[in-house]
């Protein structure tokens, strides 16, 4: 994009109170949710300046940085640092999402995992674009061993299309929530989309983003996401 698309400051586009950053967006929705602890894994350097104001690892209960030493050699080295740091904790699960995914909301992180309370014999649970797995996933213990083994740019999605891999997919209330920023198209569609939430936040209105609600879905592996 030209310019560190996690850093970009929402209060100078947005009018923002809160200093917020675009990669900062998910991280809250994370430390907002019972998942823990978060672990925000980040290339070698200075801590990112897009995480909460003020942060320490004290200061942010279950709030843990990782540094992935070979993170420019593609996304598995970021998966893997990630994973290593959650096996500590003895998980039964992890959940994967993306700095910048910044419309991913608290709500849709614990209906995931709600989703594998409901069946946690499965792999995994993911959102879904189409019938194609997308981030936010939750990714059980038992994925752990292939997780460690990716490399490259290969990230979590090349496992799930293996036949033996088992799980389900859930469709977001708008496509929307589901957006990864990679350019700058991106970035002028989510600050449209934010500006949209906060007029109907002010209004206390309940109509989505994006047009009408769609009703939830879910599939297993192998069905359609429908």
């Amino acid at each position: 994009m030209g310019f560190p698309k996690l850093s970009v400051e929402l209060e100078k586009l947005e009018g923002g109170e809160d200093g917020s950053k675009l990669g900062g967006c998910g991280l809250r929705s994370a430390l907002l949710s019972h998942c823990r602890p978060v672990i925000v894994v980040t290339k070698p350097g200075p801590a990112p300046d897009w995480l909460p104001v003020g942060w320490t690892e004290d200061a942010w209960d279950g709030l843990v940085l990782v540094t992935a030493d070979d993170a420019e050699q593609g996304m598995a080295y970021s998966i893997r640092a990630g994973i290593a740091e959650a096996m500590r904790y003895k998980p039964k699960a992890v959940l994967v999402l993306l700095a910048d995914q910044p419309l991913v909301t608290t709500e849709m992180i614990e209906r995931l995992v709600a989703r594998w309370h409901m069946e946690p014999e499965i792999d995994y649970a993911a959102y879904c674009k189409g019938e194609a797995p997308t981030p936010p996933i939750l990714l059980s213990a038992a994925m752990f061993p292939s997780l460690l083994a990716l490399s490259g740019d290969h990230g979590a999605r090349k496992l799930l299309k293996e036949p033996r891999v088992k799980g389900a997919l859930l469709q977001a209330e708008q496509d929307i929530r589901l957006t990864d920023i990679d350019t700058v198209e991106d970035l002028v569609l989510f600050m449209r989309e934010r500006r949209h939430l906060s007029a109907r936040k002010e209004r206390g209105s309940d109509e989505p983003i994006g047009g009408a609600d769609e009703p939830c879905r879910e599939t297993v592996r192998g069905c359609r996401c429908e």
